[in-house]
């Protein structure tokens, strides 16, 4: 692993292997990897800041990146912003020549100098050799340019010949890794692959453990092959220093494998063996290494396994592969004209092969040639086909394989659904297990295992009993491989187990496994496996024969597992099967559990293999379609360890099926639930189509080499659980579509359709209780339940299509407006009279639709409902709705006034003359403001509402007193309309005219006139002293009194019968002279008004005042209008201008 940031020393040189320095390693150059960074430029480093995005595109520098402008950054223990760097980084600039030497093997593995193979940026920096990487500066690497790690790469074989890798976990970022690091100053590469390792995986402290450790290293790392030299793809490299890396492959011996213990330590917080072969490529640890230490690991597991990795592009065995060399060679071999190409092959002598091939320039090959042709003549034929015969010659029974329509005919057209027993699925299965007429009856299997029976494989698998002995394969199994026996272990551990496969099915996007499909699973890893291939198998005959001698051999050996009997018919020769039981639930549950893991398995080569069975003739012979092959009816067990597959086909007629999953067509790995887990099992679906590609013989072995095809009716539990469930809901569409069609031109099509889909859903048979939720499946595999619903969506159907009248209740209450608006410009206008204000429909959205007050009206609308769905009245009037009918709308008198009803028909709907001004004026009744505009078109001029005949409440509508006046009320009229006495004087009204106005004295005294002013109006005097109003002295002197201070200037009004006064109290106060108090008080001014001036117009005046200002009032405002400063002094005089 490449050491943490603290602990990293590097050399500007590589130095070589110093003497007695493990120098023997082979350290020929090998070409560095050429593709695009991609961990370089990703964000997952925590320590990084983010970088700029580089898309594949603009990665190299010889493509103009315009845009880029990456943040320079350098980790402050490279280079700290006090004091020197550490010995092992560079200080912040280094010479340009001193860089151009420092040796790199970025472009072909071999070491050259950095100035030679690398460019430099505008500073002196030298370039990323692969591109742009988003992030200047140097990161966490030490120095500019390369930073040279080595990484060793320790392999074994483990007993069942799985390949593994020694890796450890990163302490900074938690990713496994290999342990390897940084190379130190005059170190050379093979000393840092063995110090790393020991520093990370050999943290041994007894003294003594710790030299046999060191000496078990010795051994290991006493050969080696460099297999790579060159950049790496890291996350900690930046434009201007990276990652370059010498990997070396150790692989311990059987004996050093098995002892050497590890130890985690220095920068690695654990170790382990880590798998990587086909199925250990699966594993989360292996899919996350760290930077391009798979891709290492990669090119080790091709030269050990011979495999193309699964993650590379290209190989070199792969290109290869490509070429026509079989072509060359078979050129040079040639069997003369009419010969028997085997034959021939097999008559040549060494010498005479290794002359032919010598001529054709591949004399290197004829030992390897000449090996595999001496193999020929020890195999037992020379053709699959012959192989076969022979095999069927030996009296083999031939094993059995469908035809297509078995493929498109699907797991249940053989053993029927699924069952549920109590509403259960598990008590389904435990019953088929525990329950059943062949439950306690023994059996054995192919493999070995005797005395077997089905409740007891259950309990082993469900509720496992210690002390019982459970039985076990034979022929010495448990004596020569006592580690592969199965052991009773409860369920609860292989639940935990499925718990973290779900999580990976979730995140994926995948169905999760249930406990059934587990158990299930479980299950066919041990003996079950016999009764339920027994069961699929037995389909690939009849069900009846004419004689017993007649029924083929796996059909017979279903009797023998008790799955049923042959009987006779009629007591004739004839047999008829008869089950006693098909393990139906359990069968459906295991196909699903191989559905789901199959989502999981990473696709590979599996093997197949079987003894004392022949191929049937379609395995070799084409068919009309130009394919050779069967369907398998069983469960098919294949291995991804060649070597298990070889085991299961020692012996007699040995055959392997060599299988090449794909994208779609994988089969599930079982090993994790396995009752025999070192068999690495994978698992396929029954009815699968094996397609023989071709076929080839290996001594007495038959290999055929297959491509599969999984069958694309094979459901999981929830989708066979599902079906009833998907028939209504089918159902359902179908009948949608069906009222579309009968409904088509009505213009109630879609309605008709969601009415229809309301309804069912009303009816709570797909739904529960009118929600979102779906019923759960197992509700409609109960037989009462399904019969519901299916009625349920039938009636349905009727009242979508028949009831017209519950079909425009239904849009009436479950439309929004906008629906019912579109659909009242269209097919509601259709509707018989009277039936929308029936079903409920309001006016709002009928009349948003364009439907007139005529047209609701016929509908049986009333007035209360064409107003609120906001016709205008006018409208409403014009259709002839009376004055009573729109009173009880709510409209007030005015309203229907100005509306156009007549005062005979106001009459007649019951509202008197005093009714009509209390309705005009009351806030409830929208009285007409000044400011609104109840009549008809805008706001009442005053003149129609006198005309009209109102008085009462015009103030508080906002009517002034002025326009009162305008409009000819009298003063009586203004004091109806809610002005009071004080009011009219403060307007300017004089006392005669009041008193001409019929006011009486004790109103205008109460309203301020004083005894002058009245006797002045004409009051005579006893009028004025009788009752108390006045006394003589009252009569004799008027003084008007208001001021707080000195009234030092006074102005007249223009009307003669009003003035002005200021005072040293600050304010200005408006007088009349009938009266003996203020009318009004102006305040504003914050020093003595010594002047004031009344304008022309009669409504404004001027203040001067102490305060150096001039004031502009109204006599109406309680403020100035304006003011006018400038003064330094008091404003002693103010006059208006003429203009």
């Amino acid at each position: 692993m490449e050491q943490s940031h603290e602990a990293e020393q590097q050399a500007n040189r590589v130095t070589p292997s110093a003497p007695g320095q493990v120098e023997h390693l082979s350290e020929a150059p090998v070409p560095a990897i050429t593709q695009s960074h991609v961990k370089a430029r990703g964000q997952d480093n925590p320590a990084y800041p983010e970088r700029q995005t580089v898309i594949d595109s603009l990665v190299s520098w010889g493509t103009d990146h315009p845009g880029y402008a990456p943040e320079s950054w350098t980790h402050e223990s490279v280079c700290p912003a006090e004091g020197s760097p550490p010995v092992w980084a560079d200080p912040p600039s280094v010479e340009a020549a001193e860089l151009k030497q420092r040796i790199t093997y970025c472009s072909d593995g071999k070491a050259r100098p950095l100035g030679v193979v690398a460019s430099f940026d505008e500073h002196g920096a030298p370039q990323n050799p692969v591109g742009r990487t988003g992030l200047k500066g140097r990161g966490l690497l030490g120095k500019w340019g390369p930073n040279h790690a080595a990484d060793p790469i320790v392999t074994r074989k483990t007993a069942e010949g799985r390949l593994q890798v020694v890796v450890i976990q990163r302490r900074d970022n938690r990713q496994w890794a290999l342990p390897g690091g940084m190379v130190d100053a005059g170190e050379s590469v093979s000393q840092t692959v063995k110090r790393e390792f020991m520093e990370e995986a050999g943290n041994v402290e007894d003294a003594a453990d710790r030299r046999q450790f060191e000496a078990q290293i010795d051994e290991l790392f006493a050969t080696g092959q460099q297999i790579y030299r060159g950049y790496i793809d890291d996350p900690r490299n930046t434009d201007n220093a990276w990652t370059e890396t010498t990997a070396f492959h150790f692989h311990c011996s059987e004996a050093l494998g098995a002892k050497l213990q590890l130890r985690s330590g220095s920068d690695a917080s654990n170790v382990q063996w880590l798998y990587i072969d086909s199925m250990g490529m699966q594993a989360d640890d292996y899919r996350n290494l760290y930077g391009d230490h798979r891709a290492l690991i990669e090119r080790v597991s091709r030269k050990l396994l011979g495999e193309v990795a699964p993650d590379s592009t290209w190989s070199v065995s792969g290109w290869l592969r490509s070429l026509q060399l079989a072509e060359i060679i078979a050129e040079a071999l040639q069997e003369p004209l009419g010969s028997d190409p085997f034959e021939h092959i097999l008559s040549l002598s060494k010498d005479e092969m290794t002359q032919r091939l010598k001529a054709a320039q591949l004399g290197g090959l004829a030992a390897i040639i000449w090996a595999e042709a001496d193999k020929l003549r020890r195999q037992g034929a020379k053709s699959g086909p012959a192989l076969s015969a022979k095999f069927a010659s030996e009296g083999t029974f031939q094993m059995a394989f469908g035809s297509l329509s078995m493929f498109f005919g699907g797991l249940e057209a053989l053993v029927g659904p699924p069952k549920m027993m109590n509403g259960s699925l598990f008590e389904s299965m435990r019953s088929e297990h525990c329950d059943m007429p062949d439950s306690l009856k023994v059996f054995n299997t192919s493999n070995g295992m005797k005395d077997v029976t089905s409740k007891q494989e259950w309990e082993f698998v469900v509720k496992p009993d210690g002390s019982t002995a459970y039985p076990e394969r034979g022929g010495g199994f448990r004596e020569e491989h006592p580690n592969w026996c199965r052991k009773a272990t409860e369920l609860n551990v292989y639940a935990a187990k499925m718990e973290d496969m779900n999580r990976k099915l979730a995140r994926r996007g995948h169905t999760h496994m249930i406990q059934e499909e587990l158990v299930a699973g479980r299950l066919y890893t041990g003996p079950m496996y016999e009764k339920y291939n027994g069961t699929l198998r037995f389909f690939s005959g009849l069900t009846h024969y004419a004689s017993a001698d007649e029924i083929p051999f796996l059909q017979k050996k279903c009797e023998s597992l008790y799955l049923g009997t042959w009987q006779p018919v009629n007591e004739s020769t004839a047999v008829q099967w008869s089950w006693s039981n098909k393990y139906t639930t359990t069968i459906h549950a295991i196909n699903s559990c191989v559905l789901k893991l199959s989502k999981l398995t990473r696709a590979c080569k599996a093997w197949r293999g079987f003894t004392g069975a022949t191929l049937p003739s379609s395995f070799f012979d084409a068919n009309e379609e130009g394919v050779r092959g069967g369907i398998e009816f069983g469960f098919s067990s294949t291995t991804i360890d060649r070597a298990q597959a070889l085991h299961y086909a020692s012996g007699n007629a040995s055959t392997i099926f060599e299988m090449e999953m794909g994208m779609i067509d994988r089969g599930a790995d079982m090993s994790w639930l396995s009752q025999y887990p070192h068999e690495k099992e994978i698992l396929f679906p029954p009815l699968i189509g094996e397609q023989a590609l071709s076929t080839h013989v290996n001594e007495d072995t038959l290999i055929v080499d297959t491509r599969l095809n999984l069958n694309m009716k094979s459901s999981t539990l929830e989708e066979v659980m599902s079906k009833r469930r998907k028939l209504i809901e089918d159902t359902k569409d179908g009948i949608a579509a069906e009222v579309r069609t009968q409904m088509a031109g009505s213009g109630f099509e879609e309605v008709g359709v969601r009415m229809f889909e309301a309804e069912v859903r009303r009816k709570q048979v797909l739904y529960i209780g009118g929600s979102d939720e779906k019923r759960d499946a197992e509700w409609f595999n109960v037989d009462g339940n399904f019969k519901t619903a299916i009625s349920a969506v039938v009636d349905a159907k009727e009242e979508s299509m028949t009831d017209e009248k519950a079909r425009l209740r239904w849009m009436a209450t479950e439309l929004s407006d906008e629906e019912v608006a579109k659909h009242a410009s269209g097919v509601l206008r259709t509707v018989a009279t009277g039936q929308l204000k029936e079903a409920g429909f309001r006016a709002a959205p009928l009349k948003a639709g364009g439907f007139t007050v005529k047209e609701l009206k016929a509908q049986g609308y009333s007035a209360t409902d064409a107003k609120e769905g906001g016709y205008a009245l006018q409208e409403i009037k014009r259709t002839g709705y009376s004055a009573a009918e729109v009173t009880k709308a709510g409209y007030t008198a005015v309203e229907l006034k100005v509306a156009g009803y007549s005062q005979p028909e106001l009459k007649a709907a019951g509202v008197d003359a005093r009714g009509l001004q209390v309705a005009f004026m009351s806030p409830d009744a929208q009285a007409p403001a000044k400011s609104t505009g109840v009549f008809s078109f805008g706001a009442p001029r005053l003149s129609e509402v006198k005309a009209a005949g109102y008085v009462e409440g015009l103030k508080a509508a906002g009517y002034s007193i002025g326009e009162m006046e305008g409009a000819g009320y009298s003063l009586r009229e203004m004091t109806l309309a809610g002005f009071s006495t004080e009011g009219l004087l403060q307007a300017g009204y004089s006392i005669a005219e009041m008193s001409a106005a019929g006011f009486s004295s004790e109103e205008m005294k109460a309203a301020g006139c004083t005894a002058m002013g009245m006797r002045a109006a004409g009051h005579a005097v006893e009028e004025l002293v009788a009752g108390g109003l006045f006394t003589v002295q009252d009569l004799e002197r008027q003084a008007f009194k208001g001021h707080t201070g000195y009234v030092v200037s006074v102005a007249a009004l223009p009307d003669g019968r009003r003035f002005l006064s200021g005072s040293h109290d600050n304010t200005v106060a408006l007088w009349s002279l009938e009266g003996a108090a203020p009318l009004r008080t102006f305040k504003g001014h914050t020093g003595y008004v010594v002047s004031v001036a009344a304008l022309p117009d009669g409504r404004r005046f001027l203040s001067g005042s102490g305060d150096n200002t001039v004031a502009l009032w109204s006599l109406e405002g309680a403020a100035p209008l304006r003011t006018f400063k400038g003064h330094t002094g008091y404003v002693w005089s103010v006059a208006a201008l003429p203009d």
